[in-house]
């Protein structure tokens, strides 16, 4: 069963401490800054990495939902189905992840991925392809939200570097403690490709080596060859979904004067149906 929290549902960055089995097991998350920006929607939270409300939605959902998935979309690697998965303590391959990812420009469709496309002989006649191992994993309007979702990542978050490439494209920057792995795992239309930069011997890679800092511009540098050239085309859209203009901050629907509108897709259905009113600050209800 699909999980309906759409892009507009307010979630609250604020601290948190988790209890364990023993009184004196207590885990307390912490976003990369340091810093808690209050109130905030699911979609701002995923554009700009904050921490502590990917934590608490994955509290809602339930860590072991979430791994199962994970694993129907094409991740392999044992999971631990924690609290702590949200952030990326347990470890996957980039190829894992980034066929992980190829769900959402896809349609909801995974596929095995294969180092060989084409066996040509002397002549240049195929004489074998892999067998396409192709799977419908999520619903095409789900994946349409998640692909808008990572798009805002470009356009407003950790990834807006990758504006320069001048195309739709979408991604997800990864970090983790100590920046010991810098990941960023994005796609356009037609291209999904995943960046990693690590020390084989685990260590830290320097204060505030962040994916942004150094897997982006590497993911930018390929994708911006590999594309070149090319006919630039945006994302599909399925029928079952809808374009609406929404104030930002509120999740709520834009009004003509909304300083912070923005174009967010949402399954048919789910869009919200009051118009943001600054003076009144009015809010839908979040975690």
């Amino acid at each position: 069963m699909e999980h309906n929290f759409a892009q507009n549902h307010l979630i609250w960055d604020a601290p948190v401490v988790y209890q364990g089995a023993k009184e004196s097991q207590k885990w307390t998350p912490k976003n990369f800054s340091g810093k808690f920006r209050g109130e905030m929607t699911l979609r701002e939270a995923l554009a700009v990495s904050q921490n502590i409300p990917a934590v608490k939605l994955l509290d809602k959902l339930g860590p072991l939902t979430a791994a199962q998935w994970a694993y129907k979309m094409g991740i392999e690697s044992p999971l631990e189905p924690n609290l702590s998965l949200v952030l990326g303590t347990s470890d996957v391959t980039l190829l894992e992840l980034t066929a992980a990812y190829a769900v959402f420009p896809n349609g909801g469709v995974a596929m095995r991925p294969s180092a060989i496309l084409e066996v040509l002989d002397q002549e240049r006649r195929s004489i074998w392809r892999p067998r396409l191992d192709m799977r419908t994993v999520v619903s095409p309007e789900t994946a349409a939200v998640m692909t808008d979702m990572l798009r805002a990542v470009v356009e407003s978050g950790t990834g807006k570097a990758a504006k320069c490439i001048g195309r739709p494209v979408a991604g997800k920057t990864g970090t983790t403690d100590t920046c010991r792995d810098a990941l960023f795992t994005g796609f356009s239309s037609t291209i999904v490709a995943g960046v990693w930069v690590g020390l084989d011997h685990h260590g830290t890679l320097g204060n505030k080596e962040t994916g942004a800092r150094a897997a982006l511009p590497i993911w930018i540098d390929f994708m911006e060859q590999v594309l070149a050239g090319r006919p630039s085309h945006d994302f599909s859209l399925p029928k079952g979904v809808a374009k609406v203009q929404i104030d930002a901050e509120s999740g709520l629907l834009a009004s003509e004067n909304c300083p912070n509108a923005v174009t967010v897709v949402f399954k048919k259905g789910t869009e919200p149906r009051q118009y943001c009113e600054h003076a009144s600050g009015s809010h839908l209800g979040g975690l």
